[in-house]
């Protein structure tokens, strides 16, 4: 499971220029979205080990592969 750290570490989201910092609000959202995306993930994983029908299972599953492709 990747932390909002790791996220932030391979998002470029700030540059320098001299004294003046600046910082891409497109690019935070974006990773702040692909963190979102990837807790949501996980979470679906582990309602899916909970439950007892397997058609249940893929059609969680199958939203899971939708959700990973976006």
């Amino acid at each position: 499971m990747k932390k909002p750290k790791d996220y932030l570490k391979n998002c470029e989201y700030i540059s320098q220029d001299g004294d003046t910092v600046y910082i891409d609000e497109e690019a935070l959202e974006t990773c702040m979205e692909d963190y979102a995306h990837q807790r949501v993930i996980e979470e679906l994983e582990i309602v899916i080990s909970k439950l007892d029908s397997p058609w249940d299972r893929d059609a969680v599953r199958k939203r899971i592969k939708e959700l990973e492709q976006e």
